[in-house]
């Protein structure tokens, strides 16, 4: 290798090596990577990309117009040729640029900003690390007709309350303290009650059905738990299928999903902040190879294969 050729190779690795060792281009090492840090590992070669093409293009022209100076002399087609180098350095630089702003132009136009964000930026939003001995203090006064007399606003999202708290369908009676009284029968026939419930979309939990009530007594660690890990409730009081646990009968469990929890470690960490404030979580699905490693975790789960869980349809949490 000649020495201009190993001067130009010294200064085209030099930004490269500088800018990986700067940044860190691989986020994370072995065991400790994650999904998020593959998207972290993305971002920071699409930064590389662009810092390295602008470095080259500019040690290409540097390069070039040295040569052309040095090497080119009075000879015109030498000046011809280095001049070609040139424009071609130029343009690649210019076309990398449109693209971008291209790209950018037809994003503004079809899709809104807020929604969408800057479309060469890749955020991930790791899960924060959760210490599972901390006990979470529970909200005090949030539930209506607690023991300091305070009450919850009733206006907001409360189902049609009707007279009739015996019939066969649905009823549901608001109390003098706040709380609720349901009674009716599952679509099965099975007599559900529940005489002292609170609505669970009143006190800031996101439910799949309309009406969603818990007993008081157990609601209060579930919007505690809430706090920490968003919830969705998909099957609460009153049943919209029939539950052969009578739990789901009486208004002391409910079904949820937990979207930040995607990996059997993770499940695990979720099971033990549950249990450590009153509630026991069990993992219920149709994969029984996520059920072996949520189990091999130790964590309690079930799948679709197992005595008396062949109705399984879905992945969720069972909340006792």
């Amino acid at each position: 290798m000649t020495p201009p050729r190993i001067l130009l190779l010294t200064l085209i690795s030099a930004p490269i090596i500088t800018y990986a060792q700067a940044t860190g281009l691989v986020p994370c090492s072995g065991a400790d990577c994650e999904a998020c840090d593959v998207l972290q590992l993305i971002q920071n070669l699409i930064n590389a990309a662009i810092t390295i093409a602008t470095a080259l293009a500019i040690i290409g022209l540097a390069w070039n117009g040295f040569q052309m100076v040095i090497k080119g002399g009075d000879n015109p087609m030498m000046h011809q040729v280095f001049r070609q180098k040139l424009k071609n350095i130029v343009i690649g630089f210019l076309l990398m640029l449109s693209a971008w702003v291209i790209v950018d132009t037809v994003m503004k136009l079809f899709l809104k900003e807020q929604q969408f964000g800057n479309w060469n930026k890749i955020e991930c939003i790791a899960q924060p690390t959760i210490d599972p001995t901390k006990k979470i203090d529970l909200p005090q006064g949030s539930l209506p007709g607690g023991d300091d007399g305070t009450t919850s606003d009733s206006s907001s999202s409360t189902p049609p309350v009707v007279s009739n708290a015996s019939s066969t369908v649905s009823g549901i009676v608001k109390n003098a303290d706040g709380t609720y009284t349901l009674n009716g029968v599952d679509p099965a026939g099975a007599a559900y009650s529940c005489a002292n419930c609170v609505n669970l979309r009143e006190l800031g939990l996101s439910c799949k059905e309309s009406q969603c009530y818990l007993q008081k007594s157990d609601a209060q660690q579930l919007v505690a738990l809430n706090k920490t890990y968003p919830l969705r409730i998909t099957e609460a009081m009153p049943p919209v299928v029939h539950h052969s646990n009578p739990c789901q009968r009486n208004g002391t469990c409910v079904d949820a999903t937990v979207s930040s929890v995607t990996t059997a470690d993770q499940a695990v960490v979720f099971s033990q902040v549950a249990s450590r404030n009153g509630i026991r979580a069990v993992w219920e699905g149709e994969s029984c190879a996520t059920r072996d490693k949520i189990r091999a975790a130790g964590g309690t789960a079930y799948c679709k294969s197992d005595s008396g869980y062949g109705h399984i349809t879905g992945t969720h949490y069972s909340l006792y």
